[in-house]
C-alpha cells in the first residue's frame, strides 16, 4: 500500500505484462539505427591513432609498450537477429533469456581499447585473443591473467617477438616461481 491507504501501482513482469513490444521507438534508437557500424569502427580507429601518438613514457615499461587483455560476457536484446548469430547460454531455456556473447580486448597501458573481437558464448577467450595478435607489435610486452595462459597462444606471442607476462593456469604444474617464471628476451 502507498500512502493515504491507496494501493500502489502493481508490477508485473514477463512478455504477457507488455505487450508487443516496438525495438525502433524512440529518438535515440532511430538515431543509433542511422549511425553504421562502418562509421564507428572508423571513428574508432581515428580515436586510437591519437591515443596511440599521444601515449606517453609512463604507458611504457622500460621503454616497451605494453597491451593488456582480457575478456568478458555479455548479453543483448532477444531478437530474432541476435539470436541467430548469439544463441541463448546453455542453461537458458529459449524465451527465458537473452543471447550472449564473449568479447576479448586489447588494451594499452595507457588506458584505452586498442582492438576488440566478439563471438557467440561458446567461443573461447582463448580463441578470439588469437584474433587479436595482428594489432600487437614485435618488441611489446603482452600482460594477460591465467585464463589465456596457454602453450599455442605463448607460442604466437613469441613468434612475433612479444614477450608475455601471465599468471600460471590452475591446472598447469610447476612450481610458481621457478618453471612458471620465463626470461625476457628483450
Amino acid at each position: 500500500m502507498s500512502g493515504g491507504g491507496q494501493p500502489g501501482p502493481s508490477l508485473a513482469f514477463g512478455p504477457e505484462s507488455c505487450g508487443p513490444l516496438d525495438q525502433h521507438a524512440g529518438g535515440y534508437c532511430r538515431a543509433r539505427a542511422r549511425l553504421g557500424v562502418s562509421a564507428l569502427r572508423q571513428a574508432h580507429e581515428a580515436l586510437v591513432q591519437r591515443l596511440e601518438q599521444r601515449s606517453s613514457a609512463d604507458a611504457q615499461w622500460q621503454g616497451r609498450a605494453v597491451k593488456l587483455i582480457d575478456g568478458c560476457g555479455y548479453s543483448m536484446p532477444d531478437t530474432d537477429a541476435n539470436r541467430a548469430v548469439y544463441p541463448y547460454a546453455g542453461c537458458q531455456r529459449p524465451g527465458c533469456g537473452f543471447p550472449t556473447g564473449k568479447l576479448v580486448g586489447l588494451f594499452s597501458l595507457a588506458g584505452h581499447l586498442v582492438r576488440f573481437v566478439h563471438a557467440s558464448w561458446k567461443t573461447h577467450e582463448m580463441a578470439l585473443a588469437r584474433l587479436l595478435t595482428g594489432w600487437v607489435e614485435p618488441g611489446e610486452v603482452v600482460v594477460a591473467d591465467r585464463g589465456f595462459c596457454g602453450w599455442g597462444l605463448i607460442a604466437l606471442w613469441q613468434r612475433k617477438q612479444v614477450d608475455v607476462v601471465m599468471r600460471l593456469h590452475q591446472c598447469r604444474g610447476g612450481t610458481p616461481g621457478i618453471n612458471a617464471r620465463v626470461k625476457l628476451t628483450h
